[in-house]
């Protein structure tokens, strides 16, 4: 069930998009997975326009929970950064597998630190694991092994972040933009 982006809860995250040249090097990458058959048919591929690299998920929100986020996170450094994706990383827990890479820009450091510190005052959800840099290739990847390709690496530098809704359709989980800062 849908719901309108300004009624009941919804379930939010903070994030960057890569642009269409890196979504369609992405999905070369699922395909190439797929196509020399090292991926489980039972694994699902993250549509296009789902790709994304998560800053903080942050739960569900109420509205108010929501306008005090877009605030708050207006007040706070967003400097630009570059993070380079180089390594398929297969996490069953989860069962996603994913094209990663180590956080080490101090900028995006800070601004993932920032953005923890904003959800807890919020009574929003904080990360339980520290920040790791990813993509998400694949849901449900809870069985099969990592693939041995060594993928080409991927260099993220948004101009934007934004705050999506993990909106439930009918036809799958899909993530809309519901606001954007600018980065720098």
């Amino acid at each position: 069930m849908s719901t309108s982006p300004n009624t009941l809860k919804q379930r939010l995250f903070l994030g960057f998009a890569p642009d269409e040249s890196q979504r369609r090097q992405l999905q070369a990458l699922q395909r190439e997975l797929q196509h020399q058959q090292t991926t489980p048919q039972e694994w699902r591929p993250v549509l296009k326009d789902n790709l994304h690299l998560t800053l903080a998920f942050l739960g569900n929100a109420s509205p108010e929970q929501r306008r005090e986020l877009e605030l708050g996170i207006g007040q706070i450094h967003k400097p630009r950064f570059v993070q380079r994706l180089e390594r398929l990383q297969l996490w069953r827990g989860p069962g996603v597998l994913c094209l990663g890479g180590h956080a080490e820009d101090d900028g995006l450091l800070r601004l993932y630190r920032d953005s923890q510190t904003l959800a807890g005052n919020l009574g929003l959800q904080q990360s339980e694991h520290g920040f790791h840099p990813h993509i998400t290739l694949f849901r449900k990847a809870k069985a099969g092994q990592l693939p041995t390709l060594s993928p080409e690496p991927l260099t993220l530098k948004p101009e934007l972040l934004h705050l999506y809704w993990s909106e439930s359709t009918p036809g799958g989980v899909r993530y809309r933009i519901l606001h954007s800062w600018d980065l720098g």
